[in-house]
């Protein structure tokens, strides 16, 4: 009789294991580095509501807490414009449709965080 065990880790590891020999194979799963990584997330105020606004790798999203049919989601190539007033003050504009205005609370959008959607504005744009 041949017992086979396997077993799949969350981190993506799987570990099988046979009784019947003492080989045992450990393979690694490759998982999107947007699935594991959220994205830097600030709260924010858009015109009277109150939301999260998410830097991801392939987007910026408002999630909207109160309405989520007033979330927005822009992928890089579709914004025409981001700018920074302050820490505290951010204006998407896509090619297509309104701009938005959003009021950060807490935390500021740092240079470093503000440069790297910079460049991916400017990377999603050659393509």
């Amino acid at each position: 009789m041949k017992l086979t065990l396997l077993l799949t880790l969350f981190a993506g590891i799987s570990f099988a294991q046979s009784q019947s020999t003492t080989q045992t194979t450990i393979t690694r799963t490759t998982v999107s580095e947007e699935s594991q990584q959220p994205g830097e997330t600030f709260d924010v105020k858009y015109k009277d509501d109150r939301g999260k606004l998410v830097v991801a790798q392939n987007e910026v999203r408002f999630e909207d807490v109160s309405n989520a049919s007033r979330s927005k989601t822009w992928t890089y190539a579709q914004i025409k414009e981001f700018r920074r007033s302050g820490g505290k003050e951010l204006k998407i504009e896509p090619y297509k449709g309104d701009s938005h205005e959003f009021h950060i609370e807490g935390k500021d959008l740092t240079d470093d965080i503000y440069k790297t959607i910079s460049d991916r504005i400017v990377a999603a744009r050659a393509h």
